[in-house]
Parts: structure tokens; sequence; C-alpha cells
């Protein structure tokens, strides 16, 4: 599970929540500096923060930080999700580990839509609301770490994603040690340096597959996995279709829906 590093030390001094619907078959946007969003979905499908690749069920939870570049995708028919967006001006001294992806306990998420569905009526419900979740869901600030080595990993992963290339490769290119590296995806993403090359690799896809007419052997060139066979295991293990089947799942407008919070 991956965290992020939030103050909480201060409830929310502003909260936006309510329903919305996924129009389009892929939204994009970048967080605002000051706004964190919780999306609680109803329908099953793929979200991305920066270069983190999430498949998100119905009924579980994900979580956009702020200045964050940020996206979904919706799986299947139907689409339908209550979000909660907010500020955090607790003391950035002191903070705790929020995570990204996470399930609530039934009675939090008949809150959640409780809450979402009738906020209009009544800011102060959201505030309580969103501060009690984040209280309940927080773990020590331990849980989110950073470091500078990652940070250059991650930019150099993202710059030469459209060519294949070995995890061993960013030894060479960085200085790192390779076991290093790995211990730095472990802590920093939850996941191996391999698995975040994926996910950088499943979210540009994706991205390719349903916002633009290009084939599937050019979007496979374009993310660095020429062979078609292996980009086919790429995305159906991240979204449970093929390719062409991601691809038809897209409006026949191609609509694109307002960004999740007003």
């Amino acid at each position: 599970m991956r965290f992020v590093p939030a103050p909480l030390t201060k409830p929310p001094s502003k909260v936006y929540m309510g329903e919305n619907i996924l129009t389009s078959d892929f939204l994009e946007w970048i967080q605002p500096d000051n706004r964190w969003t919780i999306l609680h979905y109803a329908h099953s499908g793929v979200a991305h923060v920066n270069a983190i690749g999430i498949a998100f069920e119905p009924g579980e939870s994900v979580l956009f930080p702020p200045a964050s570049r940020c996206a979904h995708a919706r799986v299947g028919a139907g689409t339908g999700h209550w979000y909660a967006t907010f500020d955090l001006p607790g003391d950035l001294e002191e903070q705790e580990a929020l995570p990204i992806h996470f399930t609530l306990e039934t009675e939090w998420q008949e809150r959640f839509v409780d809450v979402g569905s009738r906020n209009v009526r009544g800011v102060w419900r959201g505030k309580a609301f969103v501060w009690d979740m984040l209280c309940h869901i927080s773990q020590p600030r331990a849980f989110a770490s950073g470091d500078e080595r990652l940070r250059q990993a991650e930019a150099w992963i993202r710059a030469n994603i459209s060519r294949p290339f070995p995890v061993s490769a960013l030894e060479g290119e960085l200085g790192v040690p390779s076991r290093t590296l790995l211990r730095l995806f472990r802590t920093g993403h939850g996941t191996t340096t391999k698995g975040y090359v994926l996910e950088i690799r499943t979210r540009e896809a994706t991205k390719l597959l349903l916002e633009t007419n290009l084939s599937v052997k050019a979007v496979a060139a374009k993310v660095g996995v020429p062979d078609l066979q292996q980009f086919n295991k790429l995305i159906r293990t991240s979204t449970g279709l093929s390719p062409r089947a991601l691809r038809k799942t897209q409006t026949v407008e191609g609509h694109r829906s307002a960004l999740p919070f007003p």
C-alpha cells in the first residue's frame, strides 16, 4: 500500500462533497496546490496518481494529493462516484501518512454516500466527516518517506518510457546500486523498480488507447513495449481487458467530464 504525508494537526477549513459521474472514458487533471480529493467509486476502473497506476473496484477509494497529475478511466459500462475535496491547513512540520488507495468499512462507505448526497444543505457535515475519516485511515509519518535519489530515478524513467530499457540501466545512468533502487522503490511506492516502470508504461498506454486513434501497435511502441503479446499482457493485467477491448469502452461522443469538484 502506498502512502503520502499530510498535515493533520488541524481540520479542513474548506470542504466540497457531492456526487458525480464519469461522462467520458478517460479524464485527466492536475490537482490545485492546496486541494486534496478523495473519490469513492461505485464502478470499476483504473486511476493514476502521478506515475502510480491503481485498479479500483466498486466500494474502493482513491486519494489525489495536491499538485499531483491525476487521471481515472472506467472499465465496463456505467459510472458513479462520490467526491470529497478539501484543504489541510495543519502544521507541515507534523504530518501523518495517508493511503492513496484504500477500502473503507461498510459503515464509513455509507456515511460517505450520505454526507456526499446532502452536503449542499450543511457544509459543516462535510468538514466533520472528512476530518473524522482522515484520522481513521491515517498511519504514522514513517509510512511515507522520500529520497532525492528516488525522485531522480522517477524522472529518468518518465523521460525514457518510450524506449525499452532494462532496470539495470538505471544503475549506470544514476550511479545508484540496483539493490538501493529496489529499497527506495519499495519504501516510496510499495513496489519493485520493475513494477514502477510497468506502472508508468500502463498509465501512458491507457491514456493513448482512450484518447487517440493510434493503432495498438503504435501505442505499444510509444510506451516502450513493442512486443504486442507482452503489451497485451501488460494492459490485461492492469485493467482486466485487452487493449482493443479497453478502447471499445470509449463513448461515441468522446465527451470529457468536468473536474470532480467545484
